[in-house]
């Protein structure tokens, strides 16, 4: 179990500093002006990988947490979200608030 965890949380972190490069490319890009194919392959580029780095915490991480609370647990992503949010897990409570500024720079 402790192997699964420390492979999640690796892709986790490797996911984000991939996600966090594609931020500061981002940030960049005068979105008030018509965009080029460069500009649009790096917002192309931050919404894979705001997509990948969500699906690691959803679909392993969360799911990883509420398989070891219950390992029958086979929910919906709303399911593994409820469970996450009822556990209280600080770890889980710093990941969702690092990732609400990217969500917000995602859908500008």
């Amino acid at each position: 179990m402790a192997d699964l965890e420390r492979k999640i949380l690796d892709d986790l972190a490797s996911a984000r500093k991939h996600l966090e490069y594609s931020r500061a490319k981002v940030e960049k890009i005068d979105l008030d002006r018509e965009l080029g194919e460069e500009e649009l392959e790096t917002l192309e580029s931050f919404s894979s990988r705001f997509a990948r780095y969500s699906d690691i915490i959803i679909s392993k991480y969360l799911r990883f947490l509420a398989r070891g609370k219950d390992p029958a647990f086979r929910g919906s992503v709303v399911d593994v979200l409820t469970a996450a949010e009822a556990a209280r897990d600080p770890f889980v409570a710093d990941l969702l608030k690092t990732a609400a500024p990217l969500l917000n720079l995602a859908v500008i």
